[in-house]
Formats: C-alpha cells, structure tokens, sequence
C-alpha cells in the first residue's frame, strides 16, 4: 500500500505542477489534461444463480496526464499518467475467463515514460506501467483483501509514424508490451488445506506473464469524413505454477499452462460536422490454451469422471456499432449530445462442453450469446463542465446452465446520472 500511495502522490505533484504552474520556466512546452467525472448508479441484476442486486450506488473516475520537455533536451518529452476508477455498484466482472457478480471495485494505474521525437514523422515512446485492482465479492468481505485482487508491473515500448500520402494521413504504431500478474490472495482449496500431493504449489495459481506484440494503422480519408483503423495484437501468456492435468484421474504434468491470443479488428469512423459521427467496428479473437479440466462430477465413483481437453480455448467475434449526434434543440449554450451503440458478442470453444442446471453434460460444445445496448445523454454546462444521463442494458445467453462456477444466463440493466470536468 505504501508503494501505491506514492506512486500516486508523485503522478499528482508531476501532473499538479504542470497544470496549475503552465507559464513554468522549467517546462516551456507543456500539453496537460485532466478529465473527473462521478455518478450515481442505479444496477438490475436478474439471473438464476444470484439474487437481484437493485441499490442506488456511486461511482467515479479521475485521469490526468501530462506531457512537458525542456530547451536542454527538446527531443524528450517527459509524460506521467494517472488513473482512478471506483465503483461500488453491483455489476458483473471476468478475471481469468470466470465472471462473478461483484460489490465494489477499485483500480488505479499509473503510466510514467518519455516520448523522444526521433525525427518529424517518428517518435519512440517508453513506458513503465503499475496497476492496482481491487474486486469485492460480497459485503463481509474486506477491501483489498479480496480472492481475485491483482497487481500488474511492466514495461512497453512503442514506435510511432505519421506521415501523408497526396491528401490522405497515415499512422502506425508497432509496439511490444511485458507484464507481470500477480493475484495477491488467491489460493485454492488444496492450498488452505495444506495438500502436497501434486506437485502444484497452488498459491500462485493465476499468476502469468503477459508478452504482448502489436500494431495499429489508422488511415485518415482526406475531407470524406472517414477513417480506417486496423488493430493486431499478440499476447503469449505462461503461467507460473499452473500445472498440465494429463488425465482423467486429476494427475498432473510437469507442464506449466500456457495461453495464446490472437486479435484482429477493424474500425470503420465517420466523423462529420459538430462532432457528430458513427463507427463500425469488428473483432476477432482467437485464444489457445494448452490446459485441460478434469470434472469428477462430485462424486467418488471414477467412472464418471470426465476430461475436456484444451478447455480454455475458443473463437470469439464481436461487433459493435455506435453512432453519435446533436439534438435539435438546447437547454443551455451548448447542444445535448446523444451517443447509441449496439454490441453483439459471440463465443465459441473448441472442446468445452454445456451442462445442464443439474451438472449433468448435454454432449454440446458450450456457445455463448451476448449483447449490450446502450444510450447516453450529455449536457454541456460551460466549455469544461457538462451533465450526463446514461443507460445500458445487457442480455447474457448460454447453453451453460451450471452456474455454480460463474455467471453465464443473466440480464443486467444500469441507469447513471452524474457530471463531469475536463481541463
């Protein structure tokens, strides 16, 4: 907790002293930003393995950033980032493929690095990265002490290109990114109860690596108002103790897990007058895991134990449009902006089999269905200062009925009313 507090009292002092001091002789070139906003929350949560969650609650958020240099080092522009987001409203959350139905949720993360313009079009950028995440599962439980609270440390390294061709902007950014997980309190129940008969320590079971390659080109269509963006990402994930299950009788290898993503997806954004416009977008992902599951079926009988194999692994595409735009009329100077999306998401595995809601297999390979909408009204109040009023419904559909493991069949309704400042 020490280390957390003065991570974040160092971004403040860095981004405080840039903000409030911009005539600073130290810093003679100085781009800041400072973006707060709070809400109150109004969560409905219906599924068949949790009671409905319906209380008034809050949330808040806070980034702020910075970049500066100085006449001695041109080239090099120094940018500290900071962000917190709180909330303790009822929602839904997925850490390591399990989505439970969490109370409270915490997550700071801290960015400090440097830019150096290497020339006009080029620019290398260096980061190091902290993050802090606490998730609460129900309200005995203590903040910070929580199963799934996790700690990521890293480091990545970008290059960043800009250049034009006739009337058309292009821009690539090809980087690599390390980090180092670590879920501070997990442990399974064969570690509590002190059990050495496999060669898994067990205490440090969902703590993985994370080696990410990836790259992003944006092409800016001259006066059309369109734009092109094209993401593809890598990651390799080893985890650290994690053992192989090689059979079914629940034995292990002496193999640690090791996951591999795959992500490509395309933007397609329209930005139009008064900062209005619509975007497209499509993603496909593809991860590949190496662990099996071992399911004993809660029973002593061995005979009706049952091995999936590679049951993490699965395709997954998702699609996702919005569209945003002014109303006709004005409460105040400023125009209400209205933003609509639509989100479907749909997952596939490979080998996972469904259950039905007694546990028993149906002998289908597990899908699942999901979809967002959402609505949102903001109200500029001044040029810093707006209001906003938001919805979001969610509908989550499986042929998983088993939810003693996680959520899969729910319904998660949220309505928000808050403001916001930006700098």
């Amino acid at each position: 907790m020490k280390k957390i507090l003065l991570l974040v009292s160092f971004t403040l002092f860095l981004v405080s002293s840039a903000v409030c001091d911009p005539f600073c002789l130290c810093f003679p070139d100085l781009s800041k930003k400072l973006d707060i906003s709070g809400n109150l929350e109004y969560p409905s949560i219906v599924s068949n393995y949790s009671l409905p969650q319906t209380q008034v609650s809050g949330a808040a958020d806070m980034t702020a950033s910075a970049m500066f240099n100085t006449d001695l080092l041109p080239n090099l522009w120094i940018v500290p980032i900071l962000a917190a987001d709180f909330s303790n409203t009822a929602q839904p959350l997925t850490i390591d493929d399990e989505r439970f139905l969490f109370t409270e949720w915490i997550d700071v993360f801290t960015v400090y690095g440097i830019n150096y313009d290497i020339m006009k079009e080029w620019t290398l950028k260096l980061r190091g990265l902290y993050r802090t995440d606490f998730s609460k599962q129900s309200s005995d439980e203590v903040i910070g002490k929580g199963l799934y609270d996790y700690t990521d440390t890293g480091v990545y390294a970008e290059i960043f290109n800009k250049t034009t061709y006739g009337g058309t902007l292009c821009r690539l950014t090809e980087g690599f990114k390390y980090v180092d997980r670590t879920f501070r309190n997990y442990n399974t129940l064969l570690a509590l109860s002190g059990s050495t008969l496999t060669p898994n320590a067990y205490t440090r079971e969902k703590d993985t690596l994370i080696y990410s390659l990836y790259a992003t080109g944006e092409t800016i269509f001259d006066k059309s108002g369109w734009s092109a963006v094209l993401d593809v990402d890598y990651d390799y994930i080893p985890y650290f103790e994690q053992k192989i299950i090689a059979d079914n009788t629940g034995a292990l290898e002496d193999k640690n897990r090791i996951d591999k993503n795959f992500s490509l997806s395309l933007t397609l954004p329209y930005k139009g007058q008064d900062d209005t416009g619509v975007s497209l977008n499509y993603t496909l992902n593809r991860r590949i895991s190496n662990q099996n599951l071992y399911d004993n079926m809660g029973t002593s009988d061995p005979s009706d134990d049952v091995l999936i194999p590679d049951y993490y692994s699965d395709w997954e595409s998702t699609g996702t449009f919005a569209i945003k735009f002014l109303m006709p009329f004005r409460l105040t100077a400023m125009p209400v902006e209205t933003n609509i999306s639509f989100t479907a998401d749909f997952v596939n595995y490979d080998s996972r089999l469904a259950k039905e809601s007694t546990g028993v297999y149906t002998g289908s390979r597990e899908a699942d269905n999901n979809y967002t909408a959402t609505l949102g009204f903001k109200e500029g109040i001044t040029a810093n200062w707006n209001v906003f009023l938001n919805g979001s419904y969610s509908r989550y559909s499986s042929n998983m009925k088993y939810e003693a493991l996680g959520l899969f069949n729910y319904t998660y309704l949220t309505i928000s009313l808050g403001t916001g400042l930006s700098f």
